[in-house]
């Protein structure tokens, strides 16, 4: 079971469409839903899924170069983009390529996506 408050994609159970969103599931009622989100995180609507279906789907970590007064910092900073925490820090003048890239937060679990990062 994935936990609750990860980017999923599942098969809605009216349509068998696949949808993305942030998975829900109500113990009470057995159900599973992904919640749409909007800018803002203002709930736009729901979906019933089938829980069989329900998959990670894996975020872009957040890479931080600068301090919120726009000062460089030495290191880059690798956030998980879910809880926030600093996944892997790594020398900016460094040639040697960054080989850390775990595909879940060691803190939360979120699936990964190091795309974006170079391989110096």
């Amino acid at each position: 079971m994935i936990p609750e408050r990860f980017m999923t994609t599942g098969k809605r159970v009216d349509s068998g469409k696949i949808t993305k969103g942030m998975y829900f599931c109500n113990p009470d009622l057995k159900r599973h839903f992904i919640i749409l989100q909007s800018k803002g995180y203002l709930l736009t609507r729901t979906h019933e899924v089938d829980p069989e279906t329900v998959e990670p789907v894996a975020v872009k970590v957040i890479l931080e170069s600068v301090d919120e007064d726009g000062d460089e910092y030495e290191f880059e900073h690798y956030r998980c983009p879910n809880c926030k925490i600093i996944l892997h820090q790594h020398y900016k003048k460094s040639k040697e390529p960054m080989r850390y890239k775990q595909n879940y937060c060691h803190n939360c679990g979120q699936c990964l996506d190091w795309g974006n990062c170079d391989e110096r």
